[in-house]
């Protein structure tokens, strides 16, 4: 019965692999359809590269061992949280999607009423590379974070997930409003909005006692390199 239980999750498994795998070469279609910054074959290796990296942190996240790390790596570190405020943490999670739907904003065309999908398509990258990349250091560094929230969560301060992207978010829109010449004029406003909106969240992660200042200074950082570094390789021709 065991065996017969472990042979259909295997199957589910590969299925869900087959699908999305699908799903992505239908997505790269409709994105090399609209943009020429990337050829076919490059779109569809960045999709699933992120992919598998994906189902790489999934399994970390099921089978790493927890070897809490509490350590302090500057003496900014001293102005962290002892004490959990769920108010705070509250209010950095609306900070997180306030800064998503801003930054989405972008993608629509006022004028034309569609999606800009040269836009999309590079905020869709950069998200996904973000979230993989914070993942993965979040699992091998194991930092304990300043409070206790009672879950696994709590070795995972490292670097602040909230930061990096919402940064990477900022960073998108800002690199798309300064340097895509026919980009409408509203999008630096959406830009530098998204750029607060990520100062704002990454202070209340501290003052909810989920980060030491040098997991968000560091999340800033990791969140703008990594998207500034991807829209250089989709920049215009």
């Amino acid at each position: 019965m065991k065996n017969k239980s472990l042979n259909t999750k295997y199957k589910f498994l590969i299925f869900s692999v087959k699908t999305t795998l699908s799903l992505v070469l239908l997505w790269s279609n409709v994105l090399t359809a609209q943009t020429v910054h990337l050829s076919k074959g490059r779109e569809i290796g960045i999709y699933t590269g992120n992919l598998v990296w994906g189902f790489t942190n999934l399994y970390l996240v099921q089978n790493h061992p927890i070897n809490p790390n509490k350590f302090e790596i500057t003496s900014v570190d001293r102005f962290h949280q002892k004490n959990n405020k769920v108010s705070f943490r509250n209010a950095s999670d609306i900070g997180f999607w306030a800064t998503a739907v801003v930054s989405g904003l972008a993608t629509i065309d006022p004028n034309s009423k569609s999606i800009d999908w040269r836009y999309a398509n590079l905020l869709i990258q950069n998200t996904l590379l973000t979230a993989n990349l914070t993942q993965t250091v979040k699992l091998l560094v194991g930092r304990e974070r300043p409070s206790s929230w009672g879950s696994k969560d709590d070795y995972q301060s490292f670097f602040s997930g909230h930061s990096s992207l919402t940064a990477s978010a900022a960073a998108s829109s800002l690199w798309y409003a300064y340097t895509v010449a026919d980009a409408p004029k509203y999008t630096k406003v959406i830009g530098w909005s998204a750029a607060g909106l990520s100062l704002i969240t990454g202070v209340l992660r501290v003052a909810a006692g989920k980060h030491y200042p040098s997991d968000v200074l560091i999340g800033w950082t990791v969140g703008a390199g990594v998207a500034l570094l991807n829209a250089q390789i989709h920049r215009p021709r």
